[in-house]
């Protein structure tokens, strides 16, 4: 439809086909000045770069990175470290990825260059792509574990993700598996971290991989956020309304096989104490799931690899509202 009236616009006179195109020309133009205007504030000038698994790697500044962009973190003191030991969490050791941690001279911090398609495609990822167990989207659906006791505060989560690259039919299809801390509170005044364990100290709240500290998320950053009342690990799919709902996990309803089914494995929260606790079933924690497409099994503890587990997902398919 839109090459017929074009075609139909040039025929008719030549005066709307030129202005159409200036338009048109001027809007590129702007839509990629404003893209070059956002790279500069974004990649900030490095010390030292590197090129590592097919990316640009800067050294920055650990003083300019461009988180302190954001005004509330003017006066900002960088904590260099926890002020605790996450030391209970075994895991196998990961395939090396990335950049050797010395690599960048000290006082630096390694960050991907963002580049112009990776601005693009930020731009064409669907509103509101995570949302912590909110029913009320149509066509989301979710299969999980989640912390359910009254009267809990939760200061940590973790877990070992299973990943799996399945189709979708749509690009605004989601697949997705996460791990969430949150407030609890309304819409609003949501505060929700995906996987994080709060310093005692300070309140920051760390990312933590293979009980390596890889940086925080500031205090000051969440209005609401003192703990956590809510949490929890979860399968997610959304569509279109009309659209059937894609796989979920390895695309398998969960049967008891690791090698078959999507599982979250090390699964530990933490309460008031330093101590890291597993999901007990029916005390801290149930399973649960929204729709048939879906399904979850809770495998309490395995072994010293697999750890506390679940098993989640599904087909997908026309699983209703």
């Amino acid at each position: 439809m839109l090459i017929i009236i074009f075609l139909y616009l040039y025929l008719a006179t030549n005066n709307y086909y030129i202005v159409d195109a200036r338009i048109t020309s001027i809007s590129q133009d702007q839509e990629d000045l404003d893209l070059e205007r956002q790279l500069k504030l974004i990649n900030k000038p490095p010390r030292k770069t590197i090129q590592a698994n097919g990316y640009i790697v800067d050294c920055i500044d650990i003083n300019k990175q461009p988180a302190f962009d954001n005004p509330l973190l003017k006066n900002h003191k960088i904590q260099l470290k926890p002020s605790f030991e996450v030391t209970s969490i075994e895991s196998t050791r990961l395939s090396s990825i990335g950049i050797e941690e010395d690599l960048c001279p000290a006082g630096t911090v390694p960050i991907r260059r963002t580049t112009k398609d990776d601005l693009i495609r930020a731009k064409q990822l669907p509103d509101k792509n995570i949302s912590i167990l909110n029913n009320d989207i149509p066509g989301r659906h979710y299969a999980g574990l989640k912390l359910n006791k009254d009267g809990s505060h939760y200061f940590a989560i973790s877990g070992i993700i299973d990943t799996y690259n399945l189709p979708v039919q749509n690009p605004d299809q989601i697949t997705s598996a996460y791990i969430y801390l949150s407030n609890g509170g309304s819409e609003n005044d949501k505060n929700v971290i995906m996987t994080g364990w709060e310093d005692p100290e300070t309140k920051n709240w760390w990312v933590m991989l293979q009980n390596k500290s890889l940086g925080y998320y500031p205090e000051v950053l969440f209005s609401n956020l003192a703990f956590a009342n809510l949490g929890g690990w979860t399968g997610m799919t959304s569509t279109p309304t009309g659209i059937p709902s894609p796989p979920m996990g390895s695309g398998h309803l969960p049967d008891n096989n690791l090698l078959r089914s999507c599982y979250i494995r090390q699964m530990h929260f933490q309460i008031d104490t330093s101590k890291n606790l597993g999901p007990i079933k029916d005390v801290y924690a149930v399973p649960f799931k929204d729709s048939s497409c879906y399904g979850v099994q809770y495998e309490g503890w395995n072994d010293e690899i697999q750890g506390f587990a679940m098993l989640f997902g599904g087909p997908g398919g026309n699983c209703g509202e």
